[in-house]
């Protein structure tokens, strides 16, 4: 009795000493595991109690086997001490699944990446499990689903570290910020069709004159790196612009909606070779409005638009692509930072660069293309 005793304490001491070597990294992930005979030999015991314990840790996920080949130490499992949480929209405001699928992941890979955990939950959800004490202590906020005219909300949080979206956030003075470059976009996006030779550069605009919070900063973002780029290049942008007296960010059908109805200014000034759209259903708004006025192909001007989603862009338009899972991965680390004390001081705002895709529609003549306007509405055009 008393050598099976002995025999079961050194055998807890092998799993406990080897548990520990593989949680705490002494033991390097990858590394071939100690061999049968090694261990057996160390601690005094029997190849087949050995061989039982490894066979335990394997179940565990410290350790793994390659058929044929041998056991090997898993990666250390993490402590998930830390959560951080992801307010999703709502689903009637969802304009864009698939892009917000995308700034999940990349929000939920970098949280995965710093050794924590992540919760991605709707506005309704997040605040009906606080109000009921059933989420745990969070280590940070990325509220990407706040919407002015929503009554339900987060709310200011002086305490818990807060990432929102610029220009979707009533206090932003005490909010850290991601977005996309919008401005850097719009300049960018006037200097492609400058270098191609056009001069005069309308711009289709999403945003009413006067706007508050929530009211597509983007598109008025856009359109203020657009004139940036025309008046350094001594160009006038008086004129050039048409925007609704009100907006709507309902869906991407309104937007469309919204595009062809002003773009019939544009398209009647023969001077306008070019244009920059808020985004890619403006944009595809004009080629509906193009066609619906009989525009010659000779007539329709060079467009560049943002976006670039497979869903909307067909094959023809030069558009932005919006790295989506970078813009979470940004908003997950200024969380971090500002939880462990690496991010201190007054908000900031990160912007992420967006990536322009030319394609047929900023080449000269592009219209005249065998089937350019037939694909230029893309699989949503409204004619």
């Amino acid at each position: 009795m008393a050598k099976r005793r002995e025999v079961w304490k050194r055998r807890e001491a092998l799993r406990s000493a080897l548990r520990d070597d593989c949680r705490t990294g002494r033991l390097d992930p990858g590394a071939p595991a100690p061999s049968v005979r090694e261990l057996a030999s160390r601690h005094r015991l029997s190849g087949n109690v050995v061989a039982q314990v490894l066979r335990e840790l394997i179940e565990e996920g410290l350790l793994y086997t390659v058929p044929r080949v041998g056991t090997f130490v898993g990666k250390p499992p993490v402590e998930l001490r830390e959560f951080y949480l992801m307010i999703l929209p709502d689903e009637h405001r969802l304009t864009r699944p698939e892009h917000l699928m995308q700034i999940q992941v990349g929000f939920e890979s970098r949280i995965a990446r710093l050794g924590c955990a992540s919760l991605a939950l709707p506005t309704r959800v997040a605040l009906e499990l606080r109000r009921e004490g059933r989420l745990p202590a969070l280590a940070g906020l990325f509220d990407f689903g706040f919407h002015p005219d929503d009554p339900l909300r987060w709310g200011p949080t002086k305490a818990l570290p807060r990432v929102a979206i610029a220009g979707r956030v009533e206090d932003a003075g005490s909010t850290d910020l991601v977005s996309y470059d919008d401005r850097a976009g719009g300049r960018e996006a006037t200097q492609h069709l400058l270098q191609l030779g056009h001069k005069r550069i309308g711009f289709l605009a999403l945003h009413p004159q006067q706007g508050g919070v929530g009211e597509l900063v983007w598109s008025r973002e856009r359109e203020a790196g657009w004139r940036e780029a025309l008046e350094k290049a001594g160009l006038d942008a008086d004129g050039l612009t048409v925007q609704p007296a009100r907006a709507s960010e309902r869906d991407y059908r309104d937007h469309e909606r919204t595009g062809k109805e002003l773009a019939v200014t544009l398209l009647r000034r023969p001077d306008i070779t070019a244009v920059v759209a808020a985004n890619d259903p403006a944009a595809f708004g004009l080629f509906a409005a193009a066609r619906e006025m009989n525009l010659p192909p000779a007539h329709w001007p060079a467009v560049v638009g943002f976006d670039s989603l497979p869903s909307l862009t067909g094959a023809v338009l030069s558009s932005f692509h919006l790295p989506g899972e970078e813009l979470g991965a940004a908003a997950a680390d200024l969380l971090w930072e500002r939880a462990h004390g690496r991010l201190k001081g007054k908000p900031v705002h990160r912007r992420i660069a967006m990536r322009l895709i030319p394609r047929l529609t900023s080449t000269l003549d592009w219209s005249r293309t065998a089937g350019a306007v037939e694909l230029a509405g893309g699989p949503r055009s409204l004619a």
